[in-house]
């Protein structure tokens, strides 16, 4: 990843994203990504402040959260929102993606 990141030159915007990777953030600093993103197991602040200022943080809302009712979204949303406020680079998502939704075959018995 070192070496694909370097030689872009700094010419795009770089984000990783390495779910379960915990505790190895000097490493996923040291590739040079301008962002790292975090799953929704460990809580952003947490996260944002073991890394350089200068490396940005983005995640980490539930995506389960978004099968449950609007409160709930809105709750965690907020929380996580208060936890980063000031903190510069944070870009606001989900911490994973979304599961697709299901299709289901139906079929009738006659």
């Amino acid at each position: 990843m070192k070496q694909i990141i370097a030689s872009l030159k700094g010419k795009t915007p770089v984000i990783v994203f390495s779910k379960g990777t915990h505790g190895n953030w000097e490493e996923l600093v040291a590739t040079g990504a301008q962002v790292l993103g975090v799953d929704w197991n460990l809580r952003l602040a947490d996260v944002a402040a073991r890394l350089p200022a200068r490396v940005g943080v983005q995640g980490n809302l539930d995506p389960f959260l978004l099968t449950t009712r609007p409160g709930v979204v809105a709750a965690e949303t907020s929380r996580i929102l208060q936890e980063l406020r000031g903190r510069p680079g944070h870009i606001f998502n989900l911490g994973h993606g979304c599961r697709p939704k299901p299709s289901w075959k139906t079929s009738r018995a006659s």
